[in-house]
């Protein structure tokens, strides 16, 4: 686990210098991430704060090295767009290979773009890297380049900085639309796709072969009035004819598992709502087990993220 985002670890020692003085996101009016969701992306985002309240020792800021999880003390949103570099037109055959991903994002929090660039300028085997627009620091060994481009915003990617910057930063387009990234925003976990070739399995068992017949997904985890974890959601399929049968499917699923766990079925009136060709899942409660699950696949997703490829085929 100490390798998950070794990036973050170099640039802390220098950020200890760091005054009282907080910087927070400078994003008010739209989602930093609304920009992200370009075809055959994936789109994750958490918030920190609900994430350590949701999953306690589940954390992700839990088992890391000291630095790295005082820095994650310091972010209060990761969001990160990942795709395929060398993606075609042809139907895909088997699940994603997220180690050959490229990405880029940002984090959202205590930021000083002096202090924390200085820091990135320090660090062993940081180099600056400057052109017309902007200077950021590359760091071959580990593939990675990052940069403070305003204070409250720290961006990243292991290919290009300049897509980090120029499509989220200095000449942004909204991507996401206004209700699905607010969804996004208020939850604990959003993960958004528009494209069959972007999807992975998402926690709900749910075979490649469908996956592969969506046009979209939503999905977000919070916490219900109780403050028991709930998945809400948004599946577009191709036509409402595979709409009905994801309905099928999922409601099977569903009730499949409860019984295999000797569990209360509870009211499935409105948990699975069929709506021409989308399905929309509404406060499907989640177990410890389902939550863990879906905690190790934005693990899984943040750890590519942060140059660890490790258990990533999903």
């Amino acid at each position: 686990m100490k390798q998950r985002w070794p990036f973050l670890a170099l640039i802390f020692s220098a950020l200890l210098l760091i005054s009282s003085c907080r910087t927070t996101s400078f994003f008010k009016e739209e989602p930093y991430f609304s920009a992200m969701g370009e075809p055959s992306h994936l789109v994750i985002t958490m918030d920190m704060q609900k994430g350590r309240e949701l999953l306690g020792d589940q954390s992700l800021s839990q088992d890391v090295d000291p630095a790295v999880s005082q820095l994650l003390d310091r972010t209060d949103r990761i969001s990160i767009s990942l795709y395929d570099p060398n993606a075609t037109e042809e139907e895909r055959t088997e699940k994603v290979d997220l180690s050959a991903y490229a990405y880029f994002g940002g984090l959202e929090g205590n930021y000083p773009r002096f202090i924390t660039n200085t820091a990135l300028l320090w660090s062993p085997g940081w180099e600056k890297i400057e052109n017309d627009k902007t200077h950021y620091f590359a760091n071959d060994m580990m593939g990675l380049y990052a940069a403070v481009p305003k204070s409250g915003l720290l961006l990243f990617s292991n290919s290009d900085y300049m897509e980090a910057y120029e499509k989220t930063y200095a000449h942004r387009t909204t991507l996401i639309d206004a209700s699905s990234a607010a969804k996004m925003q208020k939850a604990m976990f959003g993960f958004y796709a528009n494209s069959p070739q972007a999807m992975i399995d998402i926690g709900l068992d749910i075979p490649l072969s469908v996956l592969l017949q969506m046009n979209s997904i939503l999905f977000v985890i919070e916490s219900s009035a109780d403050g028991n974890p709930i998945l809400n959601g948004t599946i577009v399929m191709k036509n409402a004819k595979l709409a009905n049968s994801l309905n099928i499917l999922l409601k099977t699923s569903y009730i499949s598992e409860k019984r295999r766990n000797k569990l209360p079925l509870g009211d499935l009136t409105n948990l699975f709502i069929l709506n021409e060709d989308a399905v929309e899942i509404t406060g499907m409660a989640l177990s410890q087990a389902q939550l863990a699950g879906f905690s190790r696949m934005f693990d899984v997703l943040f750890q590519t993220a942060g140059g660890s490829d490790q258990h990533a085929n999903l």
